[in-house]
């Protein structure tokens, strides 16, 4: 199988990551071709760490982000969120050229002045916000069918992922080499137990999936919806999984999660 990655968001803990990710969804998926959009803010929760999350939330100061800041640094204690810019993107692009060499094959950094996004704050964002938080993701995706069309290459497979991520076994994409892929999304999540927000086959988590082209091209478009679907809650997670309904995309749960405790993702910032 033909497989592209492409990673959107956040810098966050690229550095920490790497190694994990290239070897349970880089190197053993065969994945030559990496695509990146990033910028340079840098959006953090600073909480204890929570077991039952899985994710390492480091308990830091005001002045002691993942990253050494330029210019302001915002922390709201009541979200315990951390907004800033950060310093020196030039070394942070370099290390990425290292870290994935011939692979990447293209990389773009936005500038996003941390005062200008400080939306990130509020939990009641309406979705004219809410679905900004696709935005870099939706570019990216564009970034890579560019690229396509330049090179006159075809892929099986585009997977959307994130740098803050680590897994706790290898996802296996080339057993998909036999399944016909049209319309179908793989992806993690699967429960239903402990939320507070209703979905219908169970949760998606939005930073990592899979699709052929053309269906990840309608998956991005939710990014173009100009009103969230009504009559359910605002989460990204229930606006996607209607979203990849209303378009007649099936969700396929690559491990059979029963409890968020079971899910083999942790995020790491």
């Amino acid at each position: 199988m033909n497989i592209a990655m492409c990673y959107s968001g956040n810098l966050r803990s690229y550095e920490k990551t790497f190694d994990n990710q290239n070897k349970n969804v880089i190197s053993n998926n065969n994945v030559n071709d990496i695509f990146v959009l990033t910028s340079d803010l840098n959006c953090e929760r600073h909480y204890n760490p929570t077991r039952w999350k899985g994710e390492e939330h480091r308990i830091v100061g005001r002045r002691n982000p993942e990253h050494a800041a330029s210019g302001e640094y915002f922390f709201n204690e009541k979200r315990n969120k951390v907004i800033y810019n950060v310093e020196n993107m030039d070394i942070h692009l370099r290390k990425i050229k290292e870290l994935y060499c011939e692979n990447l094959k293209q990389i773009e950094v936005k500038n996003e002045p941390a005062k200008e996004n400080l939306w990130y704050f509020d939990d009641s964002m309406d979705w004219s916000l809410r679905r900004r938080c696709f935005q870099k993701t939706y570019e990216c995706h564009h970034m890579f069918l560019e690229y396509c069309i330049q090179k006159q290459k075809q892929y099986d497979l585009v997977v959307r992922n994130r740098f803050d991520l680590t897994f706790s076994r290898p996802i296996d994409f080339l057993k998909l080499e036999n399944v016909n892929l049209k319309n179908k999304v793989f992806c993690l999540g699967g429960w239903k137990n402990g939320l507070n927000f209703s979905v219908q086959k169970g949760y998606f988590f939005d930073g990592f999936f899979a699709a052929e082209p053309e269906t990840m091209t309608k998956v991005m478009s939710i990014y173009e919806q100009v009103n969230e679907y009504p009559n359910m809650a605002l989460n990204l997670e229930v606006q996607m999984e209607n979203h990849l309904l209303k378009n007649d995309i099936e969700i396929n749960f690559m491990f059979n999660s029963k409890n968020k405790s079971q899910r083999k993702y942790a995020i790491i910032r």
